[in-house]
């Protein structure tokens, strides 16, 4: 597969769409969400939309962080293993919930098990860090950005 557009030009070409992007992240992470967590949602809603440019960027930012090698391998089946916290299990399901639109949209009893450890505002910040997210697949997908191999 070959890049469509580089990023480079993508964002020199229209650069909106960085500024956009980037200025919502900037607006998450001005709030209480914590930063790994906020890697671990990336990462799901990225395993979820196959893109490949932005598992190995938030794959990298998460070992970084200090992740666990075990539970970024276990992650697609998050729900196999006891290694990620009741808050954390809440907002893997509400980003597989809001990443997987052609399922049917959140529940209410999805939007109250979520409400159970986060605060209304955590739960716009998390619902805007999956739209981010997700935003920044389809992008990537479109133009067939290609990661760089370390």
């Amino acid at each position: 597969m070959q890049p469509r557009i580089s990023p480079d030009k993508a964002f020199d070409l229209f650069p909106q769409i960085a500024s956009s992007l980037y200025g919502l992240a900037d607006a998450i992470n001005a709030t209480e969400l914590d930063s790994r967590l906020q890697l671990l949602i990336e990462i799901r809603a990225s395993q979820i939309n196959s893109c490949a440019y932005c598992l190995n960027m938030h794959n990298q930012e998460a070992r970084k962080q200090g992740e666990d090698q075990q539970r970024l391998d276990a992650l697609p089946a998050w729900r196999e293993v006891p290694w990620f916290s009741e808050r954390e299990r809440a907002a893997l399901h509400w980003c597989e919930r809001l990443t997987s639109v052609n399922q049917g949209h959140p529940s209410d009893t999805d939007y109250e098990t979520l409400g159970a450890h986060f605060t209304e505002r955590e739960i716009l910040a998390l619902t805007a860090l999956i739209l981010k997210i997700n935003s920044w697949n389809r992008v990537v997908a479109a133009l067939h950005f290609i990661p760089e191999r370390a």
